[in-house]
């Protein structure tokens, strides 16, 4: 009777951890992604105009 409780326990434990940690590494990497976009987009402008 415990165990499967403390499977479901183990796995639900598991998978919030797992987002905790997805979660800020994959805000920082769409952020660096945005962050690279925008500055390639100003260099690319800024060498079409220049």
């Amino acid at each position: 009777m415990g165990t499967p409780r403390f499977i479901d326990w183990f796995i639900a434990v598991g998978v919030g951890t797992l987002l905790v940690w997805l979660e800020p590494t994959l805000l920082l990497f769409t952020f660096v992604v945005a962050g690279i976009g925008w500055l390639g987009q100003f260099l690319v402008q800024d060498s079409l105009f220049s």
